[in-house]
């Protein structure tokens, strides 16, 4: 999840196939005044035939808003799972530029250096609030008298 910048799931569906690890959160434009999150999905072992459709149906149709998919995997996906990835369609940006609705990464192409397809035109400013920088007063300086 650190190698894409992804904010780990806070969810209690943890476990076998319960849910989401983490969402990424992004801006589709400079003028864009909310995000849309990216889920990303971690799996380490055989995945079941249909999860890629799975992650489809989610696109477009939750209330969370959810434009993309990351599936994060140790196994090589299988000829199917790449084409119904490929089926699930692109999403576009107002600039015309298109991506994968579902991106599927193997864990050790992640090592390597390589990054899911996106963009985030307020890159950092999607995440969670910055928290205020405390300020302590310093030491009270004392007036001199004559």
């Amino acid at each position: 999840m650190s190698l894409i910048d992804a904010l780990p799931a806070q969810d209690k569906k943890k476990g076998a196939d319960g849910g989401f690890g983490g969402f990424i959160w992004a801006y589709d434009g400079p003028n864009a005044k909310k995000p849309f999150k990216i889920a990303v999905s971690v799996k380490s072992g055989k995945i079941p035939a249909n999860h890629i459709r799975e992650l489809a149906g989610l696109l477009n149709t939750s209330k969370d808003n959810i434009q993309m998919v990351f599936l994060l995997t140790l196994e090589e996906p299988s000829k199917k799972m790449r084409a119904d990835a490929l089926a699930a369609g692109h999403y576009e940006y107002f600039n015309g530029k298109r991506f994968q609705h579902i991106q599927i990464l193997m864990s050790r192409e992640l090592l390597a250096g390589a990054k899911p397809d996106y963009l985030d035109y307020r890159e950092g400013r999607a995440m969670n609030k910055q928290a205020k920088r405390e300020v302590k007063p310093g030491p009270k300086q004392l007036q001199l008298t004559q």
